[in-house]
């Protein structure tokens, strides 16, 4: 099992048991913490031997690895909600820049992905804070764009065109953390094989797999129609606790109201937060006249269907104080 080191560290034994020692900790760790996201790094001469070789000699029974080729990171299968990260050859950088060389390509795929909802939201939503739910047409359009070859899958030269019709300044390195990140959508097993030459190909399905993930991962979520407004006040199994923030597109205050409320949304997961612009069509105009919301922004509260309390203005300290209220008292309403 050492053989691989023979070359470059003649105390095969000391590997051996040192190799041993860090997969029993790694299982010990996943069995005890259940982590959706490990961060494995070689360093030191570990970093010189091919992952393969690498995964055999740990011999770790919760990761599978699966060679990335031609990038920086080599993104493993998922069994269950656990992602393994591995880092590869980082030429250069084999022991402090590890480290530093998988956080950020890590950190590219997670900004690439704000980037892609923000455009997401700004094109169907006009509203670039916010992702949104996308219907099966649009989601349609969106593949649509992305695929500018049009050959039924988005590849990177795809992402790469396709950014400047969504006005998305991608570098290359977040062009590709986008694609891997698109590619492990909808799926237990890791990310597409690929085409013959093993580049990653996204099919229509994950693109919406990822979108819907994204949406019910969002702090706030934009509604577009007094319909699904109306399911989301029915589906009281995990929120009974809701928000809605009404606003208009030349609102000023709205705008400036806008982080505030997102950071309400993060410090309080228990409730939901929801958003409406009034301006985005006939239905989110008919969903304001129903609830009698006429200035903006206003904000409903939400115990379970029942309006419990509504705010005026954009006065983050009123706003607060009421949220905390409302909250502690939740129970008893």
């Amino acid at each position: 099992r050492g053989a691989g080191m023979t070359k470059l560290r003649p105390d095969v034994e000391r590997w051996d048991a040192w190799v041993d020692l860090v997969a029993q900790y790694i299982n010990k760790v996943v069995d005890a913490l259940h982590p959706e996201i490990i961060l494995l790094i070689p360093t030191g001469s570990s970093a010189l031997l091919p992952h393969e070789e690498l995964r055999q000699c740990m011999d770790l029974r919760t990761i599978r690895s699966s060679h990335g080729g031609q990038e920086e990171i080599d993104q493993t299968q998922k069994e269950g909600k656990l992602q393994v990260i591995v880092a590869d050859h980082p030429a250069g950088m084999i022991v402090k820049g590890a480290a530093k060389c998988a956080l950020q390509v890590y950190l590219h795929s997670m900004r690439a992905e704000r980037k892609l909802a923000a455009a997401i939201g700004k094109r169907y939503a006009d509203n670039m804070y916010s992702m949104v739910a996308l219907t099966p047409g649009k989601v349609q359009d969106l593949f649509t764009l992305l695929d500018v070859n049009g050959d039924g899958f988005i590849d990177q030269e795809d992402l790469i065109k396709a950014t400047d019709g969504l006005n998305l300044a991608l570098p290359q390195s977040e062009v590709m953390g986008l694609l891997r990140r698109l590619s492990l959508a909808g799926h237990s097993i890791g990310p597409n094989p690929g085409n013959a030459d093993g580049e990653i190909q996204v099919t229509k399905q994950q693109i919406a797999d990822w979108c819907a993930q994204r949406y019910s991962e969002a702090k706030v979520q934009m509604v577009l129609s007094s319909i699904e407004f109306d399911e989301i006040l029915k589906d009281s199994d995990v929120h009974k606790f809701k928000v809605m923030s009404f606003s208009s597109t030349g609102c000023r205050a709205c705008k400036k109201m806008y982080r505030s409320y997102e950071a309400a949304a993060v410090k309080n997961p228990t409730a939901r937060f929801l958003m409406a612009n009034v301006d985005q069509n006939a239905s989110t105009q008919r969903l304001a006249e129903s609830l009698q919301v006429s200035a903006y922004p206003t904000f409903v509260f939400f115990h379970g269907q029942e309006e419990v309390a509504r705010l005026l203005g954009a006065n983050i300290i009123k706003f607060e104080a009421a949220l905390k209220d409302l909250l502690e008292r939740e129970d008893d309403v």
